[in-house]
């Protein structure tokens, strides 16, 4: 008897009344939207399809560790670190780079050479992400590369994603990627089995890309690239094997694992299409830099491990952690590296090809990303491929048009990000600032320009917040919201508890809200006696309009500077409603400002 034997038989119907909980809710109410507006429904009948080519079953993916910070001097010692720690693969983010994110390891010409010459880099793969500099690094340093006994040195620079990021360029797009094409037929002459990764996901998910947008600019990169090789008389079939592309990987567990096995099925079909379809183009994999935050960053590492795992499951043969502060202290560099060892040596996740196959969920989610991101690739081959569309700057225009969607969103807790709009912890105070993402002016002799893409995290709005609120606190008036809380403790404790913990996601503390107050004037004399300047009216159900509208004016007497309302059926004479679906970070920046200005020195202590 099978395994599955052992369990009794459940039809679709059956499976709907659990989900529904026999009907008490309508089965379409339970449909989520991904990004794109892609359905991701409860239920689907089982997949049927077969294991997407790709990585095989039992083959490890390469474990990259990410350096973006340090000198010549220093690397080596960095390098050995990490080999010792279990990464096979090692990423070298210079700070030229496009993915460097405002760190990156500071630029040296014999950066390379010492690293060769001072570290054991025998079988193992080394990325280099160098950006402009990437040609004439090659050159220098070819030889010593050569001698380093690498098992795979990848040059990773995406002109078109990088003129988007910064929006200049040195060379032309079409220059650069002729240049890195003679860099790889040199890197082969030279004995170096080289790739290239001129399809770069992270520039456009860092600038707000979804997932079909990232896709489909990938794909067109890659299609770019093999244009460039076919004007200059290259054999498509031996360039095809040497190209790869990199995503973003995120939180999002059953996206993630879609949009890595969507780009299978992308490149098959460019690989289809243009004539060589064995061909296979590796895919690596970074965690997402935009979802991560400064406060409470160690929820940071079940965003990575879950991304890591999505990405690992998805087929990626190269995977990035990055660590979860941002800043790169030891402790989170060796738990990025300790998660990989998890997923790889504990939990297997290697012994298994595509996992996803068979999977009802997976299988119509891949599809529906592939389908979509052939649309939007084919939209931009309309306007005359990847470089004419960010130099025109449409590209980033519909990216733009999403990122403000995605943080409007979240701005109204439509997507909710745990520690950050919801469910936060108010003894976790913010990190220290991490670098900001500059944008390197232009070079006067810039070949291409265009409109830059605005990398942003998706936490930021929040962190500003608090960076304000910390700056009130420093100068003697301490964000505090006085909860005027009408009723029964038992009947207003949910809606207290979710005013509290939006306030906090903007730093803000509030004042016990039990046993609640019996009076409007009671509330009104607690407000005063607490040095607070705002309050939070919060009432259950059975208090009346009129005591709330009593309250309010009771309140309005004692000077309060700004009103807000959660739970209660009448909010007249208040500022604004706290609630599901309001704009938080724009009451809270009002409630911020009303401490500010307010005049008084009554914020100076802390309330109890």
């Amino acid at each position: 008897m099978s395994e599955s034997a052992k369990f009794p038989p459940a039809s679709e119907a059956d499976w709907q009344a659990l989900a529904t909980r026999g009907g008490e809710v309508e089965l379409s109410s339970l449909t989520a939207r991904s990004d794109d507006g892609l359905p991701i429904g409860p239920i689907y009948p089982a997949g049927h399809g077969s294991p997407l080519p790709g990585r095989p079953p039992g083959s490890r993916w390469t474990v990259v560790q990410r350096i973006d910070a340090g000198d010549a001097p220093s690397l080596a010692g960095t390098v050995r670190t990490a080999i010792e720690s279990g990464a096979t693969g090692i990423s070298l983010v210079f700070d030229d780079s496009a993915s460097a994110r405002g760190r990156g390891i500071a630029s040296d010409p014999t950066a390379l050479a010492r690293l060769a010459g001072d570290t054991p880099l025998g079988g193992m793969d080394l990325r280099l992400e160098v950006g402009d500099a990437s040609l004439g690094l090659m050159e220098d340093t070819l030889d010593v590369l050569a001698n380093a006994g690498l098992r795979v040195l990848a040059l990773a620079f995406d002109p078109a994603a990088t003129l988007a990021a910064r929006g200049w360029l040195a060379r032309s797009v079409d220059d650069t990627l002729g240049a890195l094409l003679v860099a790889l037929a040199a890197m082969h002459d030279a004995g170096i089995d080289g790739r290239l990764i001129v399809a770069d996901g992270r520039p456009w998910h860092d600038g707000g890309a979804s997932e079909v947008q990232e896709l489909a600019a990938v794909l067109a990169a890659t299609v770019a690239c093999l244009r460039q090789a076919e004007k200059r008389g290259l054999e498509l079939s031996v360039c095809a094997r040497t190209l790869g592309v990199l995503l973003a990987a995120d939180a999002n567990q059953f996206v993630t694992i879609a949009k890595f096995r969507a780009m299978r099925l992308l490149l098959a079909r460019v690989a289809e299409i243009v004539g060589f379809p064995d061909a296979s183009v590796r895919v690596a994999a970074e965690t997402s830099w935009r979802m991560m935050a400064r406060r409470d960053p160690y929820l940071n590492m079940l965003r990575t491990s879950a991304a890591a795992f999505a990405a690992a499951t998805g087929g990626a043969d190269a995977v990035t952690v990055l660590p979860f502060n941002l800043s790169g202290e030891d402790f989170a560099e060796r738990m990025a590296g300790n998660i990989q060892t998890i997923s790889l040596d504990e939990a297997a996740l290697f012994r298994v090809g595509d996992p996803g196959a068979g999977s009802g969920a997976i299988e119509s989610l891949t599809g529906a990303l592939a389908k979509a991101a052939w649309d939007e690739f084919r939209a931009i081959e309309a306007e005359g491929g990847l470089p004419a569309a960010t130099r025109s700057g449409t590209i980033q225009a519909r990216i733009a048009e999403k990122c403000e969607e995605r943080f409007g969103k979240i701005a109204r807790r439509e997507i909710e990000l745990v520690g950050v709009n919801v469910h936060v912890d108010r003894s976790q105070p913010l990190l220290p600032p991490i670098a900001s993402v500059p944008r390197p002016l232009p070079d006067p002799g810039a070949a291409e320009t265009a409109t830059p893409l605005e990398p942003a995290r998706l936490a930021e709005p929040f962190e500003r917040l608090c960076e304000k609120a910390e700056r009130l606190a420093a100068s003697g008036r301490r964000p505090t919201v006085f909860m005027a809380c009408l009723g029964r403790p038992a009947d207003f404790a949910e809606a207290a508890g979710l005013a509290a913990d939006a306030l906090a996601a903007g730093g803000i503390e509030s004042t016990p809200s039990s046993p609640g107050f019996d009076t409007p004037q009671a509330a009104a004399a607690s407000f005063r006696d607490s040095g607070a300047v705002v309050a939070c009216i919060v009432a259950s159900p059975d208090v009346a309009d009129h005591v709330v509208a009593e309250t309010v004016a009771e309140l309005k007497a004692e000077n309060a500077r700004f009103l807000l309302a959660c739970g209660v059926r009448y909010d007249r004479g208040t500022d604004t409603l706290l609630a599901l679906g309001s704009d938080l970070p724009a009451i809270l920046e009002k409630l911020l400002d009303a401490i500010a200005i307010s005049g008084k020195n009554r914020q100076n202590h802390r309330v109890h």
